[in-house]
């Protein structure tokens, strides 16, 4: 991923009564800073659209939405924005809760296969949260350990939140069904978890998260993914054309 500007304009800025800091993640999309307001003292992080993309209108429509589906959703387990804007630059910025901890993916790179019992607690907990969502009609559709912050809470005890919605489609459900969707774009979502659907460029639905999901949950029970490829291709294909081996034919089972 490209990372942050070599002549970073934003450093000390005020944005939103927040104090820019400094970057501390970077995307394809965004550049993330640190920042603290400047009279509550209450940290928070910033996502601002990459300087390339300020006059993109498809990333500027992404990141406006991505802001909206996150807001739409109001539980624990999916990271609040605080605040939206605009720069002196015409990029676009949103403000949300700073979270202390790290990532299922740091996680799993110590701790992998975990025991059932432990990757069970944080699936019941991502669970939650997406159920959250798929109630409001928004589907994450990349979900990934890199996804998933296990945020510390004061008494030193860490739940999963859901971040990073970049991808995330909203519509509206009556009970189970889906009454609109955008169709979902073969690059929508990571090879190594995308589901059967977005590979074939299908319509995302709430399905598309839980399968997701179930790959997640493979790699925290094995500590291995069900599948294997040297493209983008060769994951797809086997995605849609292969059967998951069991976990147990990565470990033990008792």
């Amino acid at each position: 991923m490209p990372g942050p500007l070599p002549d970073d304009p934003l450093p000390g800025m005020v944005l939103g009564g927040y104090r820019i800091d400094r970057a501390v993640a970077s995307g394809g999309m965004g550049i993330v800073y640190s920042a603290v307001h400047h009279v509550l003292k209450r940290k928070a992080a910033v996502k601002v659209l990459r300087p390339e993309f300020a006059r993109n209108e498809e990333q500027i429509e992404r990141f406006l939405k991505e802001a909206q589906a996150i807001s739409s959703i109001h539980h624990r387990g999916i990271i609040h924005v605080q605040d939206f804007g605009t720069l002196p630059d015409g990029r676009q910025y949103m403000v949300m809760e700073f979270l202390e901890g790290e990532t299922l993916e740091e996680v799993l790179r110590k701790e992998a296969p975990m025991p059932v019992n432990r990757a069970l607690s944080i699936v019941d907990e991502v669970l939650d949260a997406l159920s959250a969502a798929h109630k409001v009609g928004v589907v994450h559709r990349d979900l990934k350990p890199s996804n998933v912050f296990m945020t510390l809470q004061s008494n030193g005890t860490a739940y999963a939140k859901l971040v990073d919605f970049g991808l995330a489609k909203q519509s509206v459900f009556s009970g189970e069904e889906v009454q609109a969707f955008a169709k979902a774009s073969v690059l929508a979502g990571t090879p190594e978890y995308i589901s059967p659907e977005q590979a074939r460029g299908l319509v995302a639905t709430p399905r598309t998260d839980l399968y997701c999901l179930g790959v997640m949950v493979f790699e925290m029970l094995s500590g291995g993914l069900p599948f294997a490829g040297n493209s983008l291709i060769e994951f797809l294909q086997a995605h849609v054309n292969q059967l998951a081996p069991r976990v147990s034919s990565y470990v033990p089972v008792p």
